[in-house]
């Protein structure tokens, strides 16, 4: 008599691959959160006149407000993204520049200490047991 435990098989690898996927959106919703907050304390809160080059000053909270992720879920195992930034024209303009060359960047540099934690946060949900 031949006898299988292919449905166990079946079982554990379905389990599995549930985990990854929970495990895949968490990780997508927190790097999202984290991107987002960071671009959020890239704005001045000093006041005083806005400096070519640097930051742009929080002045109304527009800017910050327009800030925000929004989640996709795409088809496919595990397959999650998300796009993050402002949600207002002026928003792209201070971080491209103005006609005259001025440029008030927020998103590159909370982007570039995003992807010094970004590896923590994958390795924060993505570990094997």
């Amino acid at each position: 008599m031949i006898t299988t435990n292919l449905s166990l098989v079946r079982k554990t690898v379905d389990a599995f691959s549930m985990q990854v996927s929970i495990a895949s959106m968490k990780t997508r919703d927190e790097l999202m959160n984290s991107l987002v907050q960071l671009m959020k304390t890239e704005l001045r809160h000093d006041g005083g006149a806005p400096k070519a080059g640097g930051a742009p000053v929080y002045r109304t909270g527009t800017l910050s407000r327009s800030i925000h992720g929004e989640r996709k879920t795409n088809a496919g195992f595990a397959s999650y993204s998300a796009i993050v930034g402002p949600g207002i024209i002026y928003g792209r303009i201070l971080e491209l520049g103005f006609q005259n060359g001025n440029k008030y960047p927020y998103v590159r540099p909370a982007y570039d200490k995003w992807l010094r934690v970004a590896p923590l946060i994958v390795e924060k949900y993505m570990k094997v047991r």
